[in-house]
């Protein structure tokens, strides 16, 4: 997968996260769907995200898709590049922590995937190497957590959001795999309730 026609990968602005753009700065390369899967969700890489948000077909046809599974309230209308060049575009996307938990709660019952790609999506949930201090840092060892986070970043001073949103399974398999949604700035969304 070409992440460019132009000879110039579409990247995120230095100021965002964004390993596939820094591994590659001279720009065109070709990159394995699975690779860029994990770079998006396990090491939040918004040029990653972007990438695959434009292969899917778009925010409108991402949002529909949701809308087909029943997920009305999540807003998918930018991207991460979008976001990062304009503070006021992160806040525009009017989403709500506490719309992710039926999202969770679809990948937990295994609707929306194939059985093959929710096991991979889970895969890349657990190895998530970001947010060490959100949801896996408020849990006891052991605990088993899928999840993905997302930081705006504050170049004005101002976080516009702070968040993890995943499926846990504490030691012994208690509350397998409930669906939880925070927003660490702002308010929390209690774990359990999709």
């Amino acid at each position: 997968m070409s992440l460019s026609r132009s000879g110039k990968p579409n990247s995120c602005p230095q100021r965002l996260h964004s390993p596939v753009r820094d591994l590659h700065p001279e720009g065109d390369f070709v990159i394995p769907l699975r690779e860029l899967l994990r770079f998006a969700v396990s090491e939040s890489d918004g040029t990653a995200s972007d990438v695959l948000l434009r292969v899917l077909g778009g925010a409108e046809k991402v949002e529909s898709y949701l809308q087909a599974l029943g997920i009305t309230e999540v807003q998918v209308v930018t991207t991460e590049s979008e976001m990062a060049r304009d503070d006021r575009a992160n806040i525009a996307t009017g989403r709500r922590r506490e719309a992710w938990s039926p999202c969770c709660k679809l990948l937990q019952e295994g609707r929306g995937l194939s059985p093959a790609s929710r096991v991979y999506l889970l895969e890349l949930m657990t190895k998530t190497s970001t947010g060490l201090k959100r949801i896996k840092g408020m849990l006891p060892a052991g605990a088993l957590v899928a999840h993905k986070t997302g930081t705006s970043g504050s170049p004005s001073g101002f976080t516009a959001a702070t968040n993890d949103v995943g499926l846990i399974t504490l030691p012994g398999g208690k509350f397998s795999r409930s669906p939880c949604s925070f927003r660490i700035r702002g308010r929390t969304r209690a774990c359990g309730k999709a």
